[in-house]
């Protein structure tokens, strides 16, 4: 009887555990997202903007095994569906996200690319006069799209984000009253 109950017990500490695991690496990553200073990335900063990127699919991959774990020793049916509902918003997000980086990503490389040609061509500048015009034309079209995809960004970063808040909040207060019963 004392072994039966001592599994019990060690049980629901590796459910709580796993509770509160899932929790913090899901919070961990969504501020992980927050945090990205979308408007702080220009041509100098593209290796950084590609180490975010990175930085990201960590806490996705992170998230993803403190899921599972959460899946195979919870017992309580409607926290497993609830934490997958939010961890799928999750996902939408981390893709919204991600999406927008690689607009930026290409758009800055592209300014990149125009700003090595120029300096090539520039070398002979007579020859080279009406490339070089052209190529300045398109780089102020990039630049003119870097600052419309900021905009954007900026501007629809936090709905996206709170299209999670009733699910973190719902999960939230399921869990805490799962958890001191």
């Amino acid at each position: 009887m004392q072994r039966i109950l001592n599994l019990e017990i060690s049980h629901r500490t590796e459910e709580r555990n796993a509770i509160i695991d899932f929790f913090d690496q899901y919070c961990q990553w969504r501020y992980a997202l927050l945090e990205i200073h979308y408007a702080a990335y220009d041509r100098s900063k593209l290796e950084d903007l590609k180490d975010k990127r990175i930085h990201v699919e960590y806490f996705f991959a992170k998230t993803s095994v403190a899921h599972a774990k959460l899946r195979l020793l919870v017992k309580s049916d409607e926290i497993i569906q609830l934490s997958h509902q939010l961890f799928v918003a999750l996902i939408e997000f981390k893709g919204w996200m991600q999406q927008r980086l690689l607009e930026l990503q290409h758009n800055l490389e592209t300014q990149e690319y125009l700003r090595t040609e120029y300096t090539l061509l520039y070398k002979n500048y007579e020859l080279n006069q009406t490339a070089l015009t052209r190529l300045a034309i398109d780089e102020k079209k990039y630049d003119l799209e870097r600052k419309k995809l900021v905009t954007n960004f900026n501007d629809n970063r936090n709905s996206e984000n709170d299209k999670i808040i009733p699910l973190d909040v719902q999960f939230t207060e399921l869990v805490k009253d799962y958890l001191t019963k």
